[in-house]
């Protein structure tokens, strides 16, 4: 990878057409491991130790990285893509909160039913790109992530056609569902991830 244009041409053009890019071991095994110390300690708890798990606990809002460059968006494996992405336009000081999803084994995996574009998650942000990477191996069907491919092209004619809605106000209408994004549920892609952009 070069340092101001980490990725090549085929990468950029395959991000624009489909909407993702699967970076396979872009966060080194160090930095990985680190995180994995800082979340534990913050939940006063260690993998090794499944019935100390606070599983009411599903993410870390607010959470600050030590030091604060460790934090995701600032790594510097992820840090110049979002430049270069972002033309230096898109900020890397706000997100990055780890998202915890416990093991249920007892449950059956299925199909989720709906889905949310991440700006609207609870107070709405400009959200330009995510980024998202497992502290753990996540075997397929084990909660990884699932998404629509190609469904930004579906967003933006959305949001083209309805530029006042893009503070969130289209989740407040009548009958709104996130099929407006996907008419389709079978169209979604699942995928075992390292990281994905």
């Amino acid at each position: 990878m070069n340092p101001s244009s980490p990725l090549s041409r085929k990468q950029l053009e395959y991000f624009k057409t489909h909407g993702f890019l699967i970076l396979e071991n872009l966060i080194d095994e160090l930095s990985v491991n680190q995180w994995r110390e800082q979340i534990w300690r913050e939940l006063d708890s260690s993998f090794d130790r499944p019935e100390s798990w606070p599983r009411h606990r599903s993410g870390l809002d607010g959470y600050q990285y030590d030091p604060p460059e460790s934090a995701f968006g600032r790594h510097p494996a992820l840090a110049p893509i979002i430049q270069q992405l972002g033309g230096g336009n898109f900020s890397t000081t706000g997100g990055g909160a780890p998202i915890i999803r416990w093991p249920e084994p007892e449950k059956s995996w299925q199909m989720p039913q709906s889905g949310h574009i991440d700006a609207y998650g609870g107070n709405w942000s400009p959200f330009m790109i995510g980024a998202t990477t497992y502290l753990y191996e996540v075997q397929p069907k084990g909660g990884a992530f699932i998404f629509w491919p190609d469904s930004h092209y579906v967003a933006h004619r959305y949001f083209k056609k309805n530029p006042t809605k893009v503070d969130g106000s289209f989740m407040k209408e009548e009958g709104f569902s996130w099929d407006i994004f996907c008419h389709n549920l079978e169209d979604m892609f699942f995928h075992k991830l390292k990281l994905l952009i």
